[in-house]
C-alpha cells in the first residue's frame, strides 16, 4: 500500500485536438509503464478504447492509467476535449489534486481550454499548464506566453523553457535546476528567467521573502516545496513544455510533478459532512474508510465503478455503505486501471484510485464509507440543455431501449432520461446534438437497437384571465336506465403558482352528496387534458354551486361527464390564456460577438437583464427568454460564435404567450386532435 505522499493524481483537460491523449500515451511509454508507444491517430492508444473514439479520433469518455516513477505512483486521467462531453472531465477534476491544462502551442487558447481552466479553479485543484506540440514550426513562444498571462493572469509562470537547434526542438531546461543543465540552445535568457521564477516563488512566503531580500537564495528543495504550496491555491500556475511526438520534455515533466506536484497528503484537506458536523477527511489508512465514485462503465463487458479513496483503506470483499441511501454493499475484487486493462490489488489506501466491478446501485458522486454516515458536496455538473423526444423504431423494443438508455445515464452525469408528465413523451437530454448523437450510436452498437428522435413538445400550461360560468346537462335515454346529470360551475383566476382549488357550495341537495366526488373527478381529469391546447390547466378555482339529478338515471359517470363539459364551457367564457415556460439564459461569448448575440436574442422575444465583461476578452449576457425560442440554441450559438460560446439555462417562471403565438399553438393542437379523431 502506497503512502499518500507518494501519489500524484492528475487529470489532463483542455480543448479537443490539443494532444491530451497523445501526451498521456507518451508519458506511459517514457516511464516504461507500457511496452509500446500508443497513438490515437492510428488507433493504437492505450486509452481511447471505444469504437466511436477510434473512428472519430477524439476522446469521448475519461480514461485512466498509471505509471510508477522514482517510487511515486502517478494516476493519469485523460479527458474529452469537446465541451459536449465535459461532464466526465469535471467529475475527474473534483477527485484529483492536479489538473494539467493541455494547450497546443500552435493553436493557443481555445474555448474549452478556458472553460476547463475555470472549472479547475472552481474545483480547488492545482492548475498546471502543459504546452504540447512544441516541435511544430512557426511557434512564437513569447507571444504564446503573453497570451497565457493575458487570459489566465499574472500567476502564470514558466518553470521550463524549450531548447531549439536549427529550428528543431531538442530539449527543455528546468529553470529550478538550470545551473545543472545544458542551456546554450534555450530560447530565452535562462539566468533571467530562473531569477524571475525564484522571485515569484519567494514572494508567496513571507519568511522566505525576508531572507531573500537579505541576499539569501533558498535551496532548490525549499523552493520546490514553496512552489508546491503556491500551486495548491493558485498563487502560481506553472508552465511546462513538451512534445509527445518527439518525447521531448516528458521526463522533465515527470520530474517536476515528483518535485512539486500536489499529493493527497499535501493538498488542502477535503471537507466532508459527517452527521451534523463538517470534518476534514484525513488521508490515513487507520481512519474509517471514505471513497467517492467518480466514473462508471456499464458496457457489454459488465459494470465497473471507479472510486477515489479519501481516507481509510479498501480490500477485496470489504463491506461498505452508500451514504446516499444507506444501502449495504460489498466491494469485491479491487483493481488499478491501466487503459483498457486492469491489475488486481490486495489493498489500496488514501489517495489511490481503484476500479471495482459489479458494484450494484452505486451512481457517480455517491460516497461510500464504513458506516454510510459520510457525504461530500455534490459535483457541479453542467445541466443538460439539449432535449430530444425518443421512441423505439420497433415498438417491441421499448423496454430494451429504456434499459439501454438507463445504462448510459448511469455512466454519464450529463445525460438525463425522463418521461414528461404533461406531454407524456419520453425525453432524453444532453449537452448538445453531438452528445445525443453519440448516445444513439452507443445504443445501436452496444445493444443493436434503433431510436427515432424528434423535437420535444413545449410544456405549455393553460389558465384564465377573468371569472366566468358554465353549465352542462348530460341526458341520454337508452333501453334500460338512462343517464342524467346537470352541473353548474364558476371559474375564478388565482395567483400564478397558486395551483387548483375545488369549492363545493351546493346547497339544498341539488347535487346529492354522493355525486360531489364524481364532479370533482370530472373537473380534475379535464385539468390534465386542457381545453384550448391540450396542456395542463393551472391556477384556477372551480366552484360547483348548482345542479340537477334524477332519482333513477343519475350516476357517478354521468356527473363526471357533465362536470367535464361544464368546466370546458366555463373555461372558454373566462378569456383563456396559454402560459409558456420562461428560462434564465446566461450566454458567454467573445466580446467581438456580443452585438450579434444581443441582436439575435431580440428576435427570440428575450428580455436582456444584465451584461458583464469577463477576463480574456469574453463577455456574458443574461436574459429572460421563452423556452420555445431556445430549444435549439446550442446548435445556433455554436454556429454564430464558431464554437467559442457557451450558455446555461435555468427555469424561471411561466408567463402568458403573445396572442399571435397562442393562436398558432391552439391551431396546431386542434389539427392534432382532428388527426387523431380522423
Amino acid at each position: 500500500m502506497l503512502h499518500p505522499c507518494h501519489i500524484r493524481n492528475i487529470v489532463f483537460v483542455g480543448h479537443t485536438g490539443h494532444g491530451k491523449t497523445s501526451l498521456v500515451d507518451a508519458l506511459l511509454f517514457a516511464a516504461k509503464a507500457v511496452t509500446r508507444k500508443g497513438s490515437p491517430d492510428d488507433g493504437t492508444s492505450w486509452l481511447d478504447a471505444d469504437d466511436e473514439e477510434k473512428a472519430r479520433k477524439h476522446t469521448i469518455d475519461t480514461h485512466l492509467a498509471h505509471l510508477d516513477w522514482h517510487g511515486k505512483r502517478y494516476n493519469l486521467i485523460d479527458s474529452p476535449g469537446y465541451p459536449d462531453f465535459m461532464g466526465q472531465a469535471i467529475s475527474a477534476m473534483h477527485n484529483v489534486e492536479n489538473a494539467a491544462i493541455v494547450i497546443d502551442a500552435r493553436r493557443g487558447i481555445e474555448m474549452n481550454t478556458r472553460r476547463m481552466f475555470d472549472e479547475a479553479g472552481q474545483a480547488g485543484v492545482a492548475r498546471l499548464i502543459v504546452l504540447t506540440k512544441l516541435d511544430a514550426s512557426g511557434i512564437d513562444f513569447d507571444r504564446l506566453m503573453a497570451s497565457l498571462k493575458e487570459n489566465f493572469g499574472k500567476n502564470v509562470v514558466l518553470t521550463e523553457i524549450p531548447c531549439m537547434q536549427h529550428g528543431q526542438l531538442t530539449g527543455v531546461v528546468e529553470l529550478l535546476h538550470a545551473d545543472e543543465s545544458e542551456t546554450k540552445d534555450a530560447i530565452g535568457d535562462v539566468e533571467s528567467l530562473r531569477a524571475d521564477l525564484i522571485e515569484r516563488i519567494v514572494e508567496t512566503d513571507d519568511m522566505m521573502l525576508a531572507e531573500f531580500l537579505e541576499g539569501k537564495i533558498p535551496p532548490v528543495s525549499e523552493l520546490a516545496h514553496t512552489l508546491e504550496l503556491a500551486a495548491a491555491d493558485g498563487r502560481i500556475i506553472p508552465v511546462f513544455c513538451t512534445s509527445a511526438r518527439t518525447d521531448v520534455g516528458l521526463i522533465e515533466f515527470l520530474h517536476s510533478i515528483e518535485e512539486f506536484g500536489l499529493s493527497p497528503a499535501d493538498a488542502h484537506r477535503r471537507k466532508a459532512h459527517h452527521g451534523q458536523a463538517d470534518i476534514d477527511l484525513v488521508p490515513a489508512e487507520e481512519q474509517p474508510f471514505v471513497a467517492r465514485a467518480f466514473k462508471a462503465v456499464a458496457d457489454k463487458f459488465g459494470n465497473m465503478t471507479y472510486l477515489r479513496i479519501y481516507q481509510g483503506k479498501a480490500q477485496p470483499n470489504m463491506a461498505a455503505k452508500n451514504g446516499r441511501d444507506g444501502s449495504s454493499l460489498r466491494l469485491g475484487q479491487i483493481t488499478i486501471p491501466q487503459g483498457k486493462q486492469s491489475e488486481k490489488l490486495e489493498d489500496a489506501g488514501p489517495g489511490e484510485i481503484i476500479g471495482v466491478p459489479k458494484l450494484e446501485g452505486v451512481e457517480i458522486d455517491d460516497v461510500l464509507s464504513s458506516d454510510g454516515t459520510y457525504s461530500l458536496d455534490q459535483t457541479p455538473f453542467p445541466k443538460p440543455m439539449f432535449p430530444l423526444a425518443i421512441e423505439a423504431v420497433d415498438r417491441n423494443d421499448d423496454a430494451k431501449i429504456m434499459a439501454a438508455l438507463r445504462k448510459i445515464a448511469h455512466e454519464d452525469p450529463c445525460f438525463e432520461l425522463h418521461r414528461d408528465p404533461q406531454t407524456l413523451e419520453m425525453v432524453m437530454s444532453g449537452l448538445s446534438q453531438l452528445h445525443l448523437e453519440t448516445v444513439q450510436h452507443r445504443v445501436k452498437s452496444r445493444d443493436h437497437l434503433d431510436l427515432r428522435t424528434k423535437e420535444p413538445k413545449i410544456p405549455y400550461k393553460e389558465t384564465i384571465a377573468v371569472a366566468g360560468e358554465g353549465m352542462y346537462r348530460h341526458k341520454k335515454q337508452t333501453g334500460g336506465h338512462g343517464q342524467f346529470a346537470e352541473v353548474h360551475i364558476r371559474l375564478m383566476p388565482r395567483e400564478r403558482g397558486a395551483g387548483f382549488e375545488f369549492i363545493d357550495s351546493v346547497v339544498g341537495g341539488t347535487i346529492p352528496r354522493q355525486f360531489i366526488p364524481a364532479v370533482e373527478k370530472g373537473v380534475r381529469d379535464t385539468l390534465k387534458d386542457g381545453v384550448i391546447a391540450g396542456s395542463e390547466v393551472v391556477d384556477v378555482a372551480c366552484e360547483v354551486h348548482f345542479g340537477k339529478y334524477h332519482d333513477v338515471d343519475s350516476s357517478e359517470a354521468a356527473f363526471k361527464l357533465a362536470a367535464s363539459h361544464a368546466f370546458k364551457e366555463a373555461f372558454l367564457n373566462c378569456r383563456p390564456l396559454l402560459l409558456e415556460p420562461i428560462v434564465t439564459l446566461t450566454v458567454t461569448v467573445p466580446a467581438e460577438k456580443m452585438g450579434e448575440i444581443t441582436g439575435d436574442l431580440n428576435t427570440r422575444r428575450a428580455h436582456i437583464t444584465g451584461m458583464e465583461a469577463l477576463p480574456g476578452g469574453f463577455q456574458q449576457v443574461q436574459a429572460s427568454v421563452p423556452l420555445a425560442e431556445v430549444m435549439r440554441y446550442q446548435t445556433e450559438l455554436k454556429s454564430m460564435t464558431g464554437g467559442q460560446g457557451f450558455f446555461t439555462l435555468e427555469f424561471s417562471h411561466y408567463s402568458p404567450v403573445p396572442p399571435n403565438v397562442q393562436q398558432q399553438v391552439t391551431e396546431l393542437a386542434a389539427q392534432g386532435r382532428h388527426a387523431v379523431a380522423t
